[in-house]
C-alpha cells in the first residue's frame, strides 16, 4: 500500500544548510573551501546556504548530486519541509481563524479525494 506524505507540524525539520553543514562537512570532514569548490560554486554563496540565508536551489541540488550521488528531490524535498514549517509558525494564527469548506452533505470537502496524494518515491 502507498503511504501518504504528511507533514509532521510538531517535530522541527532540519534546515538544508544544518543538513549539508553535519552530513556533507563534517561527515566527510570536508572545509567550506573544499565543499565550494567541489560542487562549483563561491565559497560565499556556500557560506550563505549554510547559515540560511538562501535556499538550496535546484541547481545546487543537482550540482550536489553529481558530486555526491544524493537525490536532488532529497534537497528539494528538505528545502519544502523546512519552508513549510516555518511559513506555518510565522502564519499559526491567521491559519488557526480559517475553517474548511464542507459539502451539503456536512463532510469535509476536498478538491482532491485522499488517495490522489501519495508520497514521491
Amino acid at each position: 500500500m502507498t503511504q501518504m506524505f504528511r507533514f509532521d507540524a510538531a517535530q522541527t525539520p532540519l534546515s538544508p544548510g544544518r543538513i549539508l553543514r553535519e552530513r556533507l562537512l563534517e561527515g566527510m570532514q570536508l572545509t567550506q573551501a573544499q565543499l565550494a569548490r567541489a560542487i562549483g560554486i563561491s565559497k560565499p554563496r556556500l557560506n550563505m546556504i549554510l547559515k540560511g540565508r538562501c535556499q538550496i536551489s535546484a541547481e545546487i541540488a543537482l550540482r550536489i548530486e553529481r558530486v555526491f550521488d544524493i537525490s536532488p528531490q532529497y534537497w528539494l524535498r528538505a528545502r519544502s519541509d523546512f519552508e513549510l514549517f516555518e511559513e506555518r509558525q510565522r502564519m499559526s494564527s491567521e491559519l488557526d481563524r480559517l475553517r474548511p469548506i464542507s459539502d451539503r452533505r456536512g463532510c469535509r470537502a476536498s478538491a482532491w479525494p485522499s488517495r490522489e496524494w501519495q508520497a514521491a518515491a
